[in-house]
């Protein structure tokens, strides 16, 4: 967990009294730009213009078989309003994609059992999955890496540790895409 807090800019420290005093372990994760503005008062015309400009929450599932980048990566969309289902197994995640029909797939590629390119085939072959935002969150980075990602259906292709800026950025964009494609 100390290296995963670590690549999103974060710390981790532990404490203890003593023996048999028991432990604290803390981990402080950076806040995102913009975050907690506004949250003290004010209200009136510029909390609506804040909330007009804020994107909706996304469904979105987290396929890695690493599960504390997993977690990580879950506990920072959950933190931003998303709502976040995570597998660790890409045929459970190609099982449950068709009752949970996400807006948004974030897929590792180096998946075992079949990999996240041959999973984003299948989710783009499922008509309750084919029109979901598919991206790729991997260590695979070079040029022939992204042309096979972009092949197998994905829509964009992100690095580990992922830029998660660069993410909230595609999720604001999926989020405002949604809004205005919902009637009324």
């Amino acid at each position: 967990m100390k290296s995963i807090t670590e690549l999103h800019g974060g710390t981790v420290s532990c404490s203890s009294a003593g023996e048999g005093q028991g432990s604290t372990f803390t981990i402080c994760l950076p806040r995102m730009a913009g975050e907690g503005e506004g949250q003290r008062g004010g209200g009136g015309e510029d909390d609506a213009a804040r909330q007009a400009q804020q994107p909706q929450s996304l469904s979105i599932m987290v396929v890695d078989d690493n599960a504390d980048a997993a977690a990580m990566l879950g506990m920072l969309l959950e933190s931003s309003g998303h709502r976040v289902s995570i597998e660790h197994d890409a045929l459970r995640a190609l099982a449950r994609s068709t009752a949970l029909r996400p807006d948004v797939f974030l897929l590792d590629i180096g998946l075992p059992e079949i990999d996240g390119n041959e999973l984003a085939r299948r989710l783009r072959g499922q008509p309750e999955t084919a029109q979901a935002v598919i991206i790729a969150v991997t260590g695979y980075g070079q040029e022939q890496d992204r042309a096979h990602s972009l092949g197998a259906g994905f829509d964009h292709h992100l690095l580990k540790p992922v830029d998660f800026q660069a993410l909230s950025g595609l999720l604001a964009d999926v989020s405002a895409r949604r809004a205005r494609a919902r009637p009324g």
